[in-house]
């Protein structure tokens, strides 16, 4: 392997990434939090210690940690040999399944800078987001009965001037693409640790390009880098105390940050195996219960609902768990389901909080705990302002630290409102520290952001509301949240019709919102017609009046 650089910058700069100072990254490499190791490094160093334990269950199929780790060193190497380059940048479009994983992690070992979006975005997603990034692949999911991701990914491509390569999840008769299996098939393991022995690993260079919710638009390209995530990664499992037996089951997109830094991503370094469901559907997520016993849970409120009306759950499937995440409800979910239930907290950008097993009944069922880093800086700041808020006062989350952000991809004008003068990253979300035995806690308050919380899922409204204005039946859209208690939210668009104009109902805005490309999961579940927007004193649209208003209906 090429010798790592120890200036703690890396040795290329990607245009359009914003990289910690040299003096932050020295900070942190002074207290050995940060550098020396990249994502090939401790895989590689986990199937030594691993090697024949599971690391990854899907339809009664195991894959070890050493079949992980040669399969991705083939299949990165058959990458390069393809011609694509340490740097290039990947589109992953393909399902959570086993294969999801050997592609992301493949990309890594060969260098290339994975984007993390979802199976479930379209054409407004995808072709802005790989634009952006320039990207050069696009991972595709292949022929299903639901969706063609080959015409999908052939039409991006088409769209997006950088892409020009496509590769399928699996192999089907007549395909004119090569598969993720045929590619590994095509390298040897021998000349793949050689091809591989040539890329320089450089543990300050970005190793994964995440997504955020975003504040407007489309979702913001967020990069993280070696040696911040992997350090990001192993507080969480040192914090969730994981045992190198875990088996854990978290039916949510396994692209996302909170799986790759609170689920698989822990559970994998520490040794133990990720339990991938086929789908959601209540029946499945029960049977998978059942099956493999799992020893943590992370599962979306509307996924636990409709697996314990399943004829297919048992409390004994659930007996062998030690510790289940959720963003809230822990005391209703601990009473429910008997086990161990932890508050989480975090954003893609940076800070990631837990509650723990030795905090109090108020501090665990009341508050999102407190950071998995001695080294996170918190302050809680008056809105608007840098002014910071006393103890108790709610204010806005801003947060700086060894795996915070330092800025959005070629995004400047963004960058200059997401920070403070001495770069802590405003949240937009608002919080009230508490104090117990002299640790510091913090209760979750609601949000600055225009977002609605859908099941986990948070949807910016801004880009929902220009989707649903394309309609052309509208003068004007306003997205809101309102409360479910199954989702939290579901979302629901106010409109103010055009003269004569016919409001359509919310099937056919859906079929409209499909055809612009909005991913399904942010489709508007109610229409309102009101006959005006509400004004605040400042002259912007009041959202807090419009909920308040359906609040009463």
């Amino acid at each position: 392997m090429t010798a790592i650089e120890t200036t703690n910058q890396p040795r290329v700069k990607i245009p359009g990434v914003v990289y910690p100072s040299h003096e932050h990254a020295s900070k942190y490499a002074g207290l050995e939090i940060l550098g020396g190791q990249t994502f090939f490094d401790v895989l590689l160093n986990t199937a030594k210690v691993h090697g024949e334990k599971p690391a990854v269950i899907a339809d009664n199929k195991t894959l070890t940690h050493n079949q992980l780790n040669e399969q991705t060193d083939r299949l990165a190497a058959a990458l390069l040999d393809m011609g694509l380059k340490p740097l290039d940048r990947a589109v992953m479009h393909i399902e959570d399944t086993p294969t999801l994983l050997v592609a992301f992690i493949g990309s890594i070992k060969a260098g290339i800078i994975p984007i993390c979006t979802l199976a479930a975005h379209r054409e407004h997603e995808i072709s802005q987001i790989a634009t952006q990034a320039s990207a050069k692949l696009i991972w595709s999911q292949g022929k299903s009965e639901k969706f063609d991701y080959v015409d999908f990914a052939e039409r991006m491509c088409k769209a997006v001037p950088t892409l020009e390569h496509i590769i399928v999840a699996e192999p089907t008769e007549g395909d004119t693409y090569p598969s993720v299996p045929n590619l590994i098939a095509s390298m040897d393991a021998e000349r793949a640790k050689a091809a591989l022995a040539q890329v320089v690993r450089d543990p300050f260079q970005v190793a994964v390009f995440q997504l955020s919710g975003g504040t407007s638009g489309t979702p913001k390209i967020i990069p993280r880098f070696h040696s911040e995530y992997i350090y990001n990664i192993e507080q969480s499992a040192r914090v969730l105390a994981l045992g190198t037996d875990e088996r854990l089951f978290m039916p949510t997109p396994m692209m996302h940050n909170l799986h790759v830094a609170c689920g698989w991503g822990p559970v994998m370094l520490s040794g133990g195996c990720t339990i991938i469901s086929p789908n959601v559907s209540g029946d499945t997520v029960a049977r998978s219960l059942a099956e493999y016993m799992p020893t943590r849970l992370c599962i979306a409120p509307p996924t636990l609902a409709k697996a314990r009306q399943s004829q297919h759950w048992t409390n004994e499937a659930i007996s062998k768990v030690r510790g289940m995440l959720s963003p809230f409800n822990a005391r209703l979910l601990n009473e429910a389901l008997q086990v161990p239930v932890y508050h989480v907290f975090g954003m893609t950008e940076g800070v990631i909080m837990y509650t723990r097993d030795e905090d109090s009944e108020f501090i665990r069922y009341e508050t999102v705990g407190r950071p998995i880093s001695e080294h996170d800086e918190i302050r809680i700041l008056k809105p608007d302002t840098e002014i910071e808020q006393t103890l108790g006062e709610v204010g806005e989350l801003a947060s700086r630290g060894p795996y915070t952000t330092f800025g959005y991809f070629d995004a400047p004008e963004r960058n200059k409102e997401a920070f403070t003068s001495d770069g802590f990253y405003r949240s937009g979300d608002l919080m009230r520290a508490v104090e117990e035995d002299g640790k510091r806690y913090y209760q979750f308050c609601g949000r600055l952001k225009d977002v609605v919380d859908r099941g986990g899922e948070k949807i910016n409204a801004e880009e929902v509301e220009q989707a649903v204005m394309r309609h052309g039946a509208f003068m004007a859209a306003l997205v809101v949240g309102v409360p479910d208690p199954i989702f939290t939210e579901r979302v629901c668009v106010c409109v103010v019709p055009r003269p004569g104009a016919v409001v359509p109902d919310v099937t056919e805005l859906g079929r409209h919102l499909q055809s612009v490309g909005l991913a399904k999961f942010k489709w508007p579940e109610r229409i309102e017609v009101i006959d005006a927007v509400p004004l605040t004193h400042a002259g912007k649209p009041d959202k807090t009046a419009l909920k308040q208003k359906l609040l009463s209906k």
